[in-house]
């Protein structure tokens, strides 16, 4: 008769279990504190991207309309303090000359307001101005206006951001 070899067959002790179970549990914990906080840096990103997306678009398109534009109206607009309104005097398509508005209202939203057409918002609905100045640049050959907006994004989601942002535009007309 062959004799099989002696085999020590035994179960887990309580100890080893409990060893176990701790060593899982703070892999688990750390990987859902790592989970967590890559989501907020993911909230982060998309809040900064909008802000920043979203101001840019605004200041391109009234950097557009001030360098096209013919002259300030400094009687009406409102300069070096905030809210600040500017309006300009630029030509429309028929050759005449037209107004153009950027002020903010009660809201807290950028707006434009070209001549009889109803205001349009400039930015987005995630972001509100915080204040907007805008400065008259006058020298001997031509105008030029300043502008300085700090946005803030209007649905936190537990994040909350600010920015400022700048431009100076000369006015074409102004020096031709």
């Amino acid at each position: 008769m062959i004799k099989k070899p002696y085999i020590l067959e035994r179960g887990t002790t309580l100890l080893e279990t409990l060893v176990t179970t701790a060593l899982l549990a703070f892999i688990l914990m750390f990987v859902i504190y790592s989970v967590l906080n890559m989501n907020k840096s993911v909230t982060t990103v998309l809040v900064s991207r909008d802000i920043n997306n979203t101001a840019t678009a605004a200041l391109d398109r009234m950097s557009r309309s001030i360098r096209d534009a013919m002259s300030v109206d400094e009687v009406n607009s409102i300069f070096d303090t905030s809210p600040g309104k500017l309006i300009i005097t630029s030509a429309n398509a028929v050759g005449g000359e037209g107004e153009i508005s950027f002020y903010i209202d009660l809201d807290s939203n950028l707006l434009i307001k070209d001549g009889i057409a109803p205001a349009m918002p400039l930015l987005t609905d995630n972001v509100i101005v915080e204040s907007i100045i805008f400065r008259h640049l006058k020298t001997g050959k031509g105008d030029g206006v300043r502008v300085e907006l700090t946005v803030i994004n209007s649905k936190p989601d537990n994040v909350s951001q600010t920015r400022k942002f700048y431009s100076t535009i000369v006015l074409r007309e102004s020096y031709q």
